[in-house]
């Protein structure tokens, strides 16, 4: 049994039509439908007007031309409070050409930054070093750096994790 003071709201939703003289109407098109229709022919029209096309192969070496050992590093099993918990970030410069490290920026004054500073050439590796200080901590962390490459707008995000136990040693 339907509780009847839902009708009104089902009927706003379109799950239930009433047809008028007996006849069955076409289910009329949700403000959703609608939009998702309209924002696919705008999209279809501006695709026709782009000249310059890229292939999924290009955008793969736009986006894979530098890659980390891992962008989320999680300390197991806590760290103490006290000393700093780091870890070194590896990259590999899988570009065709050298590049740098231009900035490395913190979440906030809490994490420490290192970098390497020298020309890494395409196929050569070089480090990020993120140390969260844990002095007067307790609990679970979770903190960032931004990384910017000479020749990039683009930024990689890279994380620790963790919990800190002030009772370990």
């Amino acid at each position: 049994m339907i509780d009847l003071r839902i009708i009104p709201l089902l009927t706003i939703v379109g799950l239930i039509t009433f047809p008028s003289c007996g006849m069955a109407q076409e289910p009329k098109q949700t403000a959703l439908e609608q939009d998702s229709q309209k924002t696919q022919q705008s999209t279809e029209s501006h695709s026709q007007s782009n000249t310059q096309k890229i292939s999924p192969d290009s955008i793969g070496l736009l986006l894979d031309s530098i890659a980390w050992n891992e962008t989320t590093h999680k300390f197991e099993g806590g760290v103490p409070s006290g000393p700093p918990a780091t870890f070194r970030f590896e990259f590999t410069n899988y570009s065709d050409r050298p590049i740098t490290v231009k900035s490395v920026d913190a979440a906030c004054s809490c994490t420490a930054t290192n970098f390497s500073r020298n020309e890494i050439k395409p196929g050569e590796s070089g480090w990020i070093e993120a140390a969260y200080k844990t002095a007067n901590t307790f609990g679970f962390f979770k903190k960032y750096v931004d990384v910017s490459f000479s020749g990039s707008s683009n930024k990689h995000r890279l994380y620790l994790t963790g919990s800190v136990d002030p009772y370990k040693k």
